[in-house]
C-alpha cells in the first residue's frame, strides 16, 4: 500500500479542528488575538517613530529652549515607550500565530521524542 504522506497524517485542522466548535472557535479567536497584536505593534511603532522624528526636529535656542527641551525630553519617553509596546506586541503576535498551527498541523518525529 503507498504511503499517506505526513501532511495528510498529522491533519489536525481536517480531522478534528473544523468538526469541532469548540476548537474552531479557538482558533478564531486565536488568529483575531495575533492580528489585533499585529495591527497594535505596526501603530506603536509608527507611533513611536513619529515621536523620534518630532522630538529630534525640535530645535534648542530662543528664548523658549527649556520649554522645548521639556517637550523634546517628553517626545523621547514617548518614542521609548511606544517602541516597547511595539516590540512586545510583535512578539505576542508571533507567538499567537505559532500557537494557532496547533490547531492545523504539528508534525511528530519519533526521534526527537
Amino acid at each position: 500500500p503507498p504511503l499517506v504522506p505526513r501532511e495528510q497524517v498529522f491533519d489536525r485542522y481536517n480531522q478534528h479542528t473544523k468538526h469541532c466548535p469548540h476548537c474552531r472557535a479557538a482558533l478564531r479567536n486565536t488568529t483575531a488575538a495575533a492580528v489585533a497584536a499585529a495591527v497594535v505593534g505596526v501603530v506603536a511603532a509608527a507611533a513611536a517613530a513619529v515621536a523620534a522624528a518630532a522630538a529630534a526636529a525640535l530645535g534648542g535656542g530662543g528664548a523658549g529652549a527649556l520649554a522645548a527641551a521639556g517637550v523634546k525630553a517628553a517626545g523621547l519617553k514617548f518614542a521609548a515607550a511606544a517602541a516597547g509596546v511595539a516590540a512586545v506586541a510583535a512578539a505576542l503576535a508571533a507567538g499567537l500565530w505559532q500557537f494557532r498551527q496547533q490547531y492545523i498541523f504539528v508534525d511528530y518525529v519519533h526521534a526527537a521524542r
